[in-house]
């Protein structure tokens, strides 16, 4: 389905999507919205949008940042130690 997104937005499409899955995203997307209850925190590029410090902030988790062979993140997230 997301490549079928990919390929009608290069055709000129507009396309909305809610999606849980950050790797998707970060993967998919041109144009990212990181929400914390309902309430915008940041939005832009993928890459802006996913920061580290954000992610952790917002999910209350700690965040590794990777990249790719094709130059795309690819993110791990772990609980903080109590």
């Amino acid at each position: 389905i997301l490549e079928l997104c990919l390929k009608l937005s290069r055709e000129g499409k507009t396309i909305g999507v809610a999606i849980h899955d950050l790797n998707l995203a970060a993967r998919y997307a041109d144009r990212c919205v990181l929400m914390d209850r309902g309430e915008s925190v940041e939005q832009g590029r993928a890459d802006e949008v996913f920061q580290a410090n954000l992610l952790d902030e917002v999910f209350g988790v700690c965040t590794d940042r990777t990249e790719t062979f094709d130059g795309k993140s690819l993110f791990s997230f772990y609980r903080k130690k109590i």
